[in-house]
């Protein structure tokens, strides 16, 4: 997950780097970064978490970098991620990511 969609996509300046990462979340250390994303407390204004293990439409990361125009808990459209990008992931990672959180989103 780190090396092929985090690292290219969510890590670079201003964004979810070790150094300053954007909302508190470091997507660039390995070490615990399955753990990070279960535990991270979300900043938007949503009810769901940023991974629910087994539900990727419950889970704020996968809505955020699946859909064009994701919605917040009030249902204001916000900007999908990676942030600035014209468009969003390409289908391999975002399945990938889908895969991970349908699988129990295991720190592997």
């Amino acid at each position: 997950m780190r090396d092929s969609i985090f690292t290219p996509s969510c890590t670079f300046s201003s964004c979810h780097d070790a150094s300053a990462p954007a909302a508190g979340l470091d997507l660039q250390t390995a070490e615990g970064l399955g753990a990070r994303l279960l535990a991270h407390e979300v900043v938007a204004d949503t009810p769901d978490p940023l991974v629910t293990p087994g539900d990727p439409q419950a889970s704020w990361l996968y809505r955020l970098v699946a859909e064009c125009e994701p919605q917040n808990g009030n249902g204001a459209t916000v900007r999908h991620m990676p942030f600035n990008a014209p468009t969003l992931l390409p289908d391999p990672l975002v399945a990938k990511l889908r895969a991970w959180i349908e699988a129990g989103a295991l720190d592997d």
